[in-house]
């Protein structure tokens, strides 16, 4: 993005304004820019507005389209369709917490001088027994 093309405008203090603005006028930084650019309105439009009919024929058709998914969503889970009954339970009931991290196993006391070195020693074990396999 390059950057503006800014010119001094003749008054009191320098102030640099886009090309194009009136000279002498001071700019106006809370001037609301709709997209972007030197001027009001310039920049490219965003999709919502570009599409905002084909966008709304869409919403309509889905709209009109609901009775009969739903329908056809009840109809397939009273004939077994499990992701079916799952889909509309958790949009009526809303969707059940997932199982968070499990708590941690290692909340007991520290281990003091002896049984750490008892602990230390059977990994030692285990690590010669390991290496002796490889």
């Amino acid at each position: 993005m390059s950057k503006p093309n800014l010119r001094t405008v003749p008054g009191t203090q320098a102030q640099r304004q886009p090309l194009g603005c009136s000279q002498g006028a001071p700019l106006d930084e809370n001037r609301a820019q709709e997209w972007g650019g030197a001027r009001l309105g310039a920049g490219r439009k965003p999709k919502a507005i570009r599409y905002a009919a084909q966008l709304s024929e869409a919403e309509g058709k889905i709209i009109a389209a609901l009775p009969d998914v739903i329908d056809g969503l009840i109809e397939a889970a009273k004939g077994g369709d499990v992701a079916a009954a799952r889909y509309l339970l958790d949009r009526v009931w809303g969707r059940v917490p997932e199982a968070g991290a499990p708590v941690a196993e290692d909340v007991g006391e520290p281990l003091d001088e002896g049984e750490w070195e008892k602990r230390d020693a059977e990994g030692a074990k285990m690590r010669t027994l390991r290496e002796g396999l490889f």
